[in-house]
């Protein structure tokens, strides 16, 4: 008589989630039914988690950071001989005989810059970040 046939292994119960601790709460839904569920049950959601607030209140300090560390870029003004820009410079500086260049054009010299106090700049810094923090999504 032929042997009996082996039966397959008995699948192995799947892994028990850890405990959770007082006040942790597990939900088990798909992504459609999330969808599906109301505007209103996912805003819930989100607000018992904290999770908005927390956003938002990240990306507002971030802003902040931002305009307290970025470099004012009038205390930079942009120099044509700036050495990072090596190639290009060395190009435009060689003379073409086959295109001899027009004389310059003869502009008006422009008014002395006005110069701000370090505070006057860190306070429009302020300005702008406040005004373009709700920008970006």
């Amino acid at each position: 008589p032929p042997p009996p046939e082996p039966s397959p292994p008995p699948t192995p119960p799947p892994p028990k989630p850890p405990p959770l601790s007082p006040g942790e709460v597990v939900l088990e839904v798909s992504l459609p039914q999330l969808a599906a569920a109301s505007g209103g049950l996912l805003l819930l959601a989100c607000a018992a988690a904290g999770c908005c607030a927390l956003c938002l209140g990240r990306r507002a300090e971030r802003s902040k950071r931002r305009a307290d560390s970025e470099p004012i870029l009038q205390d930079y003004p942009l120099r044509s001989d700036d050495p990072a820009r090596g190639d290009e410079d060395e190009e435009a500086r060689s003379p073409r005989p086959q295109h001899p260049k027009p004389p310059p054009a003869k502009f008006p010299t422009p008014p002395p810059r006005q110069s701000f106090s370090k505070e006057e700049r860190l306070a429009a810094a302020h300005a702008l970040a406040r005004a373009t923090a709700g920008d970006g999504g």
